[in-house]
């Protein structure tokens, strides 16, 4: 299997693309999986809904009482469960309707919807899947498709984690408090950032050869000029 972990050049690409500071996609993937795309067996994390199931199937398994825990009409958290839980009703929604399972859960460390992956930019959700299960990394440039098609990086710049809440988790996001809990996050990751050394980037002296007397001369940065051939000339008693 392909990079299951998200690298700090990936993340510094992302934001690079994006505008947005690092910790704040980090803040992102942080609440929405806990900060893995993963499970313990390699499957990408999952979140079923079963109001998109019901909508995608046009209410066809709702009433079905063996469906009840995978096709309802309105958004409900009763049936969501630990990933072991969350892979039978994924199951279930496959075994009776593959392309609009794929399309009703969330996939991977940002917990994209299975129906955006045009916007993701990918031609099919079955390509779109796929990504999900190479790597972290796939899952992340899925993340920067998804933000830039929503016109979402504005939001992530300013760090308006209410706005990009609302149309990233959808209307409810209040409930959950997500924008709370980015917000919180950002500080974590921000802080770390701070607390690591800075880089300093050291000049390398420039060697300059003065052509006129074919005498190396060394020039270091930041420091005043000086004419190395007079000087050397003038170490001599004799010159003054």
């Amino acid at each position: 299997m392909a990079n299951l972990k998200i690298s700090e050049e990936e993340f510094k690409k992302a934001a690079d693309i994006i505008g947005c500071e690092v910790a704040v996609i980090k803040a992102v993937a942080k609440i929405e999986s806990n900060g893995s795309g993963f499970n313990k067996d390699g499957s990408p994390k999952t979140l079923f809904e079963g109001h998109w199931f019901h909508k995608l199937t046009n209410g066809k398994y709702s009433d079905d009482p063996k469906y009840q825990s995978i096709s309802y009409k309105k958004w409900t958290r009763k049936w969501y469960g630990n990933q072991t839980i969350e892979k039978q009703r994924l199951g279930l929604a496959l075994s009776i309707a593959e392309d609009a399972a794929l399309q009703s859960a969330s996939w991977g460390a940002f917990q994209i919807m299975g129906f955006n992956y045009k916007l993701c930019g990918f031609k099919t959700v079955k390509e779109f899947i796929a990504a999900m299960h190479k790597g972290e990394g796939e899952q992340l440039l899925a993340f920067i498709g998804f933000v830039k098609s929503k016109k979402l990086d504005d939001e992530l710049r300013d760090k308006d984690w209410a706005k990009f809440a609302y149309y990233y988790n959808g209307s409810g996001y209040a409930v959950n408090k997500y924008d709370e809990k980015m917000a919180a996050a950002y500080k974590v990751f921000k802080a770390e950032e701070d607390a690591k050394p800075k880089e300093v980037k050291v000049e390398e002296p420039k060697v300059v050869k003065n052509i006129s007397t074919d005498v190396l001369r060394i020039e270091e940065p930041n420091e005043p000029k000086v004419d190395w051939y007079e000087k050397f000339l003038k170490s001599f008693f004799w010159i003054k």
